[in-house]
């Protein structure tokens, strides 16, 4: 990983993100889920992770229907994949021979992250929110795609390919949990997402 490509972790600050309470926990927790796993970058996966969590303990939360959708009727694919993934990043996470040991925190933000949550502040801006909330960070999460044409899909994105329901079944279940009063920049992003002309 180049780390001149890692932007610090700093930028979650209030002060360059306005994330409502909801979306906050799940930042907030993202970056224990990386501090659990060794610590050094946050990634979309772990946001993605943090998301099916926080909304995993709470039946009223406003992504409820992303945890029924990843861990029901087989928790056990979801939780393989996130197992897999986790195993992956302490090992791509290590110094290399003769480099200092990285402190067991999430210090920066990994490359497609801070292009997430711009889309996400984005997104919140057009739809008249004005805070980031949940539902941004998961439409954002699903429709990101990195300016570098690397082709590469961002780990969230990749997580979410590896079982069902897959991406496009998670951004309908965003925009039927949205409803019918959803904003239209919001509605017209799901719907691509989704793959509908």
């Amino acid at each position: 990983m180049i780390e001149a490509a890692l932007v610090p972790i700093d930028r979650l600050n209030d002060y360059d993100y306005d994330f409502d309470p909801a979306a906050r926990a799940i930042i907030d927790r993202a970056r224990g889920l990386v501090a659990e796993s060794g610590g050094g970058r946050l990634t979309t996966s772990f946001l993605l992770m943090a998301m099916v969590e926080r909304a995993e303990a709470d039946p009223d939360h406003p992504l409820r229907f992303l945890s029924e959708a990843v861990l029901h009727p087989e928790p056990w694919a979801y939780r393989g994949v996130t197992a897999a993934y986790v195993g992956w990043f302490r090992g791509s996470n290590r110094p290399a021979a003769g480099e200092p040991a990285r402190p067991a925190v999430a210090d920066t933000l990994a490359p497609y992250v801070p292009g997430t949550l711009e889309l996400a502040a984005r997104l919140a801006a057009d739809t008249g929110a004005g805070a980031i909330g949940p539902e941004h960070l998961l439409a954002a999460l699903l429709v990101y795609r990195p300016a570098d044409e690397s082709g590469i899909q961002p780990g969230a994105q990749y997580l979410l390919s590896q079982f069902d329901p897959g991406p496009a079944a998670i951004a309908a279940g965003l925009r039927a949990a949205l409803g019918p009063g959803a904003p239209a920049p919001l509605a017209e992003m799901l719907r691509a997402a989704m793959g509908d002309a």
